[in-house]
């Protein structure tokens, strides 16, 4: 089955706001609901107690950058509603200092 992208946006941040965003976001994800809206689609996500969390960071080295990334990919199951199926255990495996 092929993935369907309901949300996408790319935007250039300060570090404030990136701060601000990941705050808000983090208040969200904490309350169980999230929702995102680039102005024309907007997605309402409710999320189970747990979740499978990736992240990454990567350097994609050229000849003359690097660019570095960091990607936190957030993934849950959810059933034909889009509501959460069963909980996805888990156990942290990475802290932030």
């Amino acid at each position: 089955m092929v993935g369907k992208v309901l949300l996408k946006a790319k935007s250039a941040l300060t570090r404030d706001e990136l701060a601000d965003l990941l705050i808000g976001l983090a208040d969200k994800i904490q309350n169980g609901r999230v929702t995102l809206s680039d102005g024309a689609n907007t997605v309402d996500m409710q999320l189970p107690e747990s979740l499978k969390v990736d992240i990454e960071v990567e350097d994609d080295v050229k000849p003359a950058r690097i660019k570095r990334q960091l990607e936190i990919e957030i993934e849950w199951r959810v059933d034909e509603a889009g509501q959460p199926a069963l909980d996805q255990g888990g156990s942290a495996g990475l802290t932030i200092s």
